[in-house]
């Protein structure tokens, strides 16, 4: 469950302090755990949350989006 309340299926390796992620160009969403000091991503898995699957996350206002470097 996300931070927001919306119920999804992650990874098995999936805890908390990870940050689900919408990538330009995927189709899907992702789990991405961020580094120690927080600008560096590792990328955890694919993740399903019913309303971001189809763009709806491009929709809405409670989403921060930024630039980052996934390794």
């Amino acid at each position: 469950m996300t931070d927001g309340g919306r119920l999804g299926l992650a990874p098995s390796m999936s805890k908390p302090g990870d940050v689900v992620a919408i990538i330009k160009g995927a189709r899907v969403p992702f789990i991405l755990r961020p580094n120690q000091c927080g600008f560096v991503y590792k990328i955890i898995g694919q993740v399903y949350i019913r309303s971001l699957m189809f763009g709806e996350a491009l929709e809405t206002k409670d989403f921060n989006f930024k630039e980052i470097e996934i390794t």
